[in-house]
């Protein structure tokens, strides 16, 4: 319908206003489909223009479609444990459950709606026998949050200040867990016999 418009846009900008000008042409033109509607309306604008419909932020699209959400206990230091990685969320959260949302190339930490920290990730899909892994966590950033200083344990000095960006560790691979050694099915001993009781 409208690549003659499409094919003579020589930019960006041209190829938006050619695309604004066919929805608003196709939208506001009469439509076979509706030719036997009753009421008259015979244009996708006349039919549908008096309904409005919920706009959602495009971040919140994407989370919802394209991610991955875990939920995690942060622990004492304020990391959560992903897939062999400990995850650094905010320690002044310590005890608390955080989202970990997983994404083709991020992971952040929320809490109650709010990103605490995001990291850039190598992540491989889940295939035939195998679950998904993460294989590295990189460039970590904190975001401010009110819940850095509800820690009540003051500190000494700041990590930041001593160590740096870059010499405190945010994202730490660890081993997985130890598998367990199965239990001896032994049988509980008695305590007195059946007929001592009777």
């Amino acid at each position: 319908m409208a690549d003659y418009h499409f094919a003579r846009a020589e930019s960006w900008p041209e190829l938006v206003l050619a695309h604004e000008k066919w929805v608003g042409d196709y939208n506001g033109q009469s439509h076979y489909a509706h030719r036997k509607r009753e009421d008259g309306r015979s244009s996708p604008e006349e039919v549908l223009g008096w309904l409005s419909g919920v706009r959602y932020d495009e971040g919140d699209l994407k989370r919802v479609f394209f991610s991955t959400r875990f939920a995690r206990i942060l622990d004492a230091l304020g990391y959560a444990r992903l897939m062999h990685w400990r995850i650094y969320g905010e320690e002044g959260l310590a005890g608390k459950e955080a989202a970990l949302w997983l994404q083709a190339e991020t992971l952040r930490v929320e809490y109650a709606g709010q990103t605490l920290s995001s990291y850039e990730v190598t992540y491989q899909p889940h295939s035939a026998g195998s679950r998904g892994r993460l294989r590295a966590v990189a460039r970590p950033t904190l975001f401010e949050t009110l819940y850095q200083r509800s820690s009540p344990q003051l500190r000494l000095f700041e990590l930041g200040e001593v160590l740096g960006d870059t010499g405190w560790l945010k994202a730490i691979k660890v081993e997985g867990y130890a598998r367990r050694r199965p239990r001896p099915q032994a049988l509980q001993e008695v305590l007195f016999s059946y007929l001592d009781a009777v």
